[in-house]
């Protein structure tokens, strides 16, 4: 045999040899039940990614352990719903939520969300909970045009959070634009590689510990920073613009429409806000143009009363705590008619 056929042959035997054991690696995984059901995002040809419709798995901290065993469901439309109850048929009101993944709420069962928490309080109003994570209002506006074809809602609720001026940069670099304005946004990522993703047990694996590194090398190089400060971000283009059209949209179709922002974490333990925070200069855009609900002074004040942190320690999401705050703001607001 000659010296390429044996470089050949040898790299045929290491090529089986590897597959071999990652076939090993995968089924011990699974009898293991190893691996890490991460969120199931889908590609989306016009709002980048999306909520896999009629899912459901199980969602755990894998970068943290702050939370685990979580069971989440998807319904058809990809709305977050409770994975215990149908959902209900009679509706006196119907109220949307748009937001990112704080409002999305996959770190707390659903029972200890804003939306299962309404619910409860009000079982004959219909609760959609349109929010994704990583979300903003480009994508917000676009969702809303795609829903208010088929259904309209009573009340709509935003929530806004300050990473959103730089998401929106992102998401207008890949945008297709028809008459001016951004007509649909291209997830890109082929079908295929998301099903490979999700059902393997040894990528999710892999994933689970590449996030543990990266949030040990961010904590490290963040020191006592928890997450980024409103206070130095600026309400500007394109949010501007989307956040105006979101509004527009919803005042067009004879929908109430109430905007509120989410504060940072950062800011709330430091009771760190000045002037010109995020949430600040959303409150000063919305007024006069529509209703906005502050969350920074009910979540301030219940820090400050109890010295207990409305947000999980390391995750910067809300804990428990930091939902039951928001569901009794906007019940106290008597947004939701009686």
């Amino acid at each position: 045999m000659s010296a390429i056929g044996k470089k050949l042959k040898l790299l045929g035997t290491n090529f089986a040899f590897l597959i071999l054991f990652l076939s090993i690696a995968e089924v011990g995984l699974r009898i293991a039940n190893l691996g890490y059901d991460n969120a199931a995002f889908e590609p989306d040809s016009v709002l980048h990614h999306i909520h896999r419709p009629d899912y459901s798995f199980i969602h755990s901290n894998a970068a943290e352990h702050e939370y685990g065993n979580i069971p989440v469901r998807y319904d058809k439309m990809g709305c977050v719903v409770n994975p215990q109850q149908k959902e209900t048929e009679r509706c006196r009101e119907k109220v949307w939520f748009f937001g990112d993944s704080y409002i999305e709420a996959l770190q707390v069962d659903y029972d200890s969300s804003v939306t299962g928490l309404l619910e409860m309080e009000n079982p004959d109003v219909c609760f959609k909970n349109f929010a994704v994570g990583a979300y903003s209002p480009i994508l917000h506006y676009l969702k809303l045009k795609q829903l208010l074809k088929s259904e309209k809602p009573h009340v709509v609720f935003l929530f806004l959070y300050a990473n959103d001026p730089a998401e929106d940069k992102q998401y207008l670099k890949e945008a297709k634009f028809y008459q001016g304005e951004v007509a649909a946004v291209d997830g890109g990522m082929p079908q295929w590689k998301y099903e490979i993703i999700r059902n393997s047990n040894l990528l999710r694996l892999i994933r689970k510990f590449y996030m543990q590194m990266t949030v040990k090398l961010e904590n490290k190089q963040r020191k006592e920073e928890y997450v980024l400060s409103e206070n130095n971000v600026i309400l500007a283009e394109p949010t501007l613009t989307y956040l105006k059209k979101f509004v527009m949209l919803c005042m067009n179709n004879n929908v109430k429409v109430i905007v509120s922002c989410i504060p940072s974490k950062t800011d709330v333990l430091r009771s760190d806000f000045n002037t010109s925070s995020f949430s600040n200069q959303i409150k000063a855009w919305c007024s006069g143009k529509c209703d906005f609900l502050d969350l920074q002074g009910p979540l301030q004040k219940f820090y400050l009363a109890t010295n207990t942190s409305p947000y999980f320690k390391n995750d910067i999401h809300f804990n428990n705590y930091g939902h039951r705050i928001v569901a009794r703001t906007i019940v106290l607001a008597q947004i939701i008619k009686d």
